[in-house]
């Protein structure tokens, strides 16, 4: 009777293989977590730099457009004081038949993108007005360069046109 309430006792607690068992799930789900975290950072980055590329290439388009889409429109000098904007040769290229404007390195709360401002006149006497944003897909600094295929694998682009009366 002795003998059987010793034995009882010393099988309580765990053996070392579910103690592992349970380390190496706990684990796991650490990992999981971590890449989970980790992936919804980095979309959130990614969302964030549309949206800001979106909203940049509206403003250029909408403010060009409030000045008639005059050939002499400088965002440098419009927006001098809101945000950085600085005149490249670097830039996405203008749409087949478009009129370049200019192209321009834009920098709004730490973030660079790069704007290519071109127009076209149309048979109806309206002038078409074209803004393409192109931005680091992977969040990287430096100068626009786009493969030689003539796209931009690494940058995202958007493009927004308007039409102004002339």
């Amino acid at each position: 009777m002795i003998f059987r309430a010793k034995k009882a006792c010393l099988r309580k607690g765990f053996s070392l293989t579910e103690v592992m068992v349970a380390a190496v799930i706990l684990a796991v789900m650490a990992i999981g977590t971590a890449g989970y975290r980790y992936y919804t950072v980095l979309d959130s980055r990614r969302a964030t730099m549309q949206a800001t590329a979106a909203r940049m290439s509206e403003l250029l388009c909408e403010s060009w457009r409030g000045a008639k889409g005059a050939s002499s429109f400088s965002p440098v000098v419009q927006f001098s004081s809101a945000m950085s904007i600085a005149q490249k040769t670097a830039g996405p290229e203008p749409s087949e038949d478009f009129t370049l404007l200019g192209k321009y390195r834009v920098v709004i709360n730490g973030f660079s993108c790069y704007a290519t401002l071109s127009w076209k006149d149309d048979s109806s006497g309206m002038r078409i007005l074209n803004v393409a944003t192109a931005w680091p897909r992977r969040g990287g600094e430096g100068e626009y360069m786009p493969n030689p295929n003539g796209e931009a694998d690494e940058y995202g682009l958007f493009e927004l046109s308007t039409y102004v009366v002339k």
